[in-house]
């Protein structure tokens, strides 16, 4: 079902996609399709367009059938809202620098944010664990750049260290590490303090597997939200 899905995305466009996935069994595997394509529209249709009007009928869908569902089929539902909610936040975010955006429109900034931070509020419901609560947050305070916020962000990003620690995930930790700086930064330009322990982070980073990928979501990130 999945490749006629993205074929149909792919031929007649996401409306005809999307009423093609609503005339198909009511199930959990069927609401996660919504998320396939909207990965599909993001990463190889490069319409970010697309990818929103997946993401709101794919969390409608699931949050609707979630109500009629046994206790068991209600969770899974509901986690197809939270990881299309976290989609919809991370592919609406400005700091990961996609070539092919010019720029995300003010309304898919605020819809992300409030992506963000409904997946925040499953990770907890549905007790997804202290990886899922320290990225939750991380998405909820990097959109908090986004709008400014930035002692939400520092919070959110202290809390993120915290579950990262938590589970043992030395990448993130380091990451959340680093973005508590960018934020301090962002705020006060000038803090050599906050430029210093950056700057520390990032060596530490360098020695990890992933680490030129956080190192440059931390320049990017000062770079797009600090000029």
């Amino acid at each position: 079902m999945k490749d006629k899905a993205i074929s149909i995305l792919e031929k007649q466009g996401v409306e005809e996609a999307i009423r093609f996935l609503k005339e198909q069994e009511m199930t959990v595997e069927t609401g996660s399709l919504f998320n396939d394509l909207m990965r599909h529209a993001f990463w190889k249709k490069h319409d970010l367009e697309s990818t929103v009007i997946l993401a709101q009928a794919g969390i409608s869908y699931n949050a609707e059938h979630a109500k009629s569902s046994s206790k068991e089929d209600e969770e899974r539902f509901l986690t197809n809202v939270k990881q299309i909610s976290y989609n919809l936040a991370s592919f609406t975010w400005p700091g990961w620098d996609e070539e092919w955006i010019e720029s995300i429109p003010k309304n898919y900034l605020k819809l992300g944010y409030e992506a963000a931070k409904s997946n925040l509020q499953y990770a907890i419901e549905l007790e997804k664990g202290d990886l899922g609560l320290s990225r939750g947050h991380w998405i909820v305070a990097a959109h908090q750049l986004v709008s400014g916020e930035y002692l939400l962000a520092k919070e959110n990003f202290i809390k993120a260290v915290e579950f990262a620690v938590n589970a043992g995930e030395k990448g993130d930790e380091l990451l959340s590490k680093g973005f508590i700086h960018v934020a301090s930064l962002l705020e006060t330009p000038d803090n050599s303090e906050s430029t210093e322990s950056l700057n520390t982070l990032k060596g530490q980073l360098s020695e990890l597997e992933y680490g030129d990928f956080y190192i440059k979501q931390l320049d990017d990130s000062l770079r797009i939200f600090g000029s």
